[in-house]
């Protein structure tokens, strides 16, 4: 099977655009953390995925029984399960306190009730 070109550049600066979205967020991420930034990844060959930073562990935080603030806040929206466990264990190390839903009309009633400091809802969600 032969590739378009003009539609793989096409992905490839799709590709590369999200990616770049991505580090800005997890550099706001790790900012707000108090984390030391993250070194910027080699950008990738042509036709090759991009390499991925290994995860800093994150220091255990003590348990406390008052909610977090809303800026330490986060509302997951992912239909796929495994999608969602995955950013909902990068927020928690990131220092966020996640709910985690699967539907876009239980986020609208979830948001509605309580701030979130930041929301990740995936936009093929279903609702």
């Amino acid at each position: 099977m032969t590739r378009d070109p003009e539609v793989t550049a096409k992905a490839d600066d799709v590709r590369r655009r999200l990616r770049k979205r991505v580090d800005q967020l997890l550099g706001e991420i790790d900012r707000a953390a108090g984390h030391k930034p993250r070194p910027e990844p080699a950008p990738a060959e042509p036709g090759k995925s991009a390499n991925v930073l290994p995860v800093r562990p994150a220091a255990p935080e003590p348990a406390s029984t008052e909610p977090a603030p809303a800026s330490r806040r986060a509302l997951v929206v992912e239909g796929n399960p495994l999608h969602r466990k995955v950013l909902v264990r990068a927020l928690e190390k990131s220092g966020y306190e996640v709910d985690a839903l699967e539907s876009g009309e239980e986020a609208l009633e979830t948001f509605q009730r309580c701030p979130y400091g930041i929301v990740l809802l995936d936009c093929d969600t279903p609702d």
